[in-house]
């Protein structure tokens, strides 16, 4: 997030109006995934919403660093919000229901 300002003027030729559209595009892909993500581990479990998660990421930024235009961008950067919070929010999970009791 910290560099969506400099992506939005150097890669994409944008200013201000652009960088706040990669910004909102990439919060609202956390506002979704923060809904989805309870019903997510319930049908498909924990491990494999992780990887879902993973893979999801990964192919996110990639099409966000590689994006033509503005556009393509914030909508790359929807998918890179939610997996991320999918997947930050699934490890922490997944970490604190392995430790021991005492530890947590």
């Amino acid at each position: 997030i910290a560099l969506i300002p400099a992506v939005a003027h150097l890669m994409l030729g944008g200013g201000k109006d652009a960088a706040g559209w990669l910004t909102a595009g990439q919060g609202v892909g956390a506002v979704i995934a923060a809904v989805v993500l309870g019903v997510a581990r319930r049908r498909y479990g924990a491990s494999s919403t992780l990887l879902g998660a993973f893979a999801i990421f990964i192919a996110s930024l990639i099409a966000y660093a590689l994006s033509p235009n503005v556009a393509f961008a914030s909508a790359a950067l929807v998918l890179v919000g939610g997996s991320y919070l999918a997947a930050f929010a699934s490890l922490t999970t997944t970490a604190q229901l392995r430790a021991a009791p005492e530890l947590r």
